[in-house]
C-alpha cells in the first residue's frame, strides 16, 4: 500500500531479478613449472583479479523493452585480492562480482572478462644445491566470462573454475599501448 496526498493504492508489484552474479574461483595454481629451460614457483597468495565490460545500468523488467547499453554503463573494477577458500588450495574474491546483462555477439570490445595477475618467481640453484627463488615476474592472464555465448544473462550464476598451469604474459594486457 502506498500513500500519496490522499489517495492510497493498493496491488501487487512483479520483481524481477535483472543482474547476473559473476565469479572466478582458482581452483588450482601448479607449484613448479619448467619453461625454456628456466624453473618458475608461483606465489598463489598474492593473486589479484579485476572485471572489466561489467553493465552497471538496465532495465527492471525486461519484457517491457530491452534496454540499449550506452558507452557509459561499461564498468571495470580495480584489482583486488583473491583470498584462499578454507582449507583447500581454491582462491576466490570476497564478494561475487554482479553484472546487467549484456550481449557482446558482435561487438568484442566489450567482453566481459577478469583479468588474473599471479606472480612468478625464477628459481636458481646454488653451488650447494639449495634453491633461491629471486626475479618475481608478473603474470597476467585474461579469462573470458562466457566465451561460447557471448552475453550476460540475466538472474544468472556464471562460476569460472580456473587451474593455472603455465606461465601468463609478462606483458599487461590491459595497459594502452604507446
Amino acid at each position: 500500500t502506498e500513500s500519496t496526498g490522499k489517495k492510497k493504492v493498493t496491488g501487487n508489484v512483479d520483481l524481477y531479478r535483472a543482474a547476473s552474479k559473476v565469479e572466478l574461483v582458482v581452483t588450482e595454481v601448479t607449484d613448479q613449472i619448467t619453461e625454456g629451460g628456466v624453473v618458475w614457483r608461483s606465489d598463489p597468495s598474492k593473486m589479484y583479479i579485476r572485471m572489466f565490460n561489467g553493465v552497471n545500468r538496465s532495465k527492471v523488467d525486461a519484457s517491457q523493452q530491452v534496454y540499449d547499453i550506452l558507452s557509459g554503463d561499461y564498468y571495470q573494477t580495480e584489482y583486488e585480492p583473491l583470498v584462499q577458500l578454507g582449507e583447500g588450495d581454491s582462491y576466490s574474491s570476497h564478494v561475487p562480482y554482479y553484472s546487467y546483462s549484456s550481449d557482446w555477439t558482435s561487438d568484442d570490445e566489450h567482453e566481459v572478462y577478469f583479468t588474473l595477475v599471479l606472480p612468478w618467481g625464477k628459481v636458481e640453484t646454488d653451488a650447494e644445491g639449495n634453491e633461491n627463488v629471486s626475479m618475481y615476474r608478473t603474470c597476467y592472464y585474461q579469462i573470458p566470462v562466457n566465451f561460447d555465448e557471448k552475453k550476460l544473462s540475466r538472474n544468472t550464476y556464471y562460476r569460472l573454475n580456473l587451474k593455472v598451469g603455465v606461465l601468463g604474459s609478462f606483458v599487461d594486457p590491459d595497459e594502452p599501448d604507446d
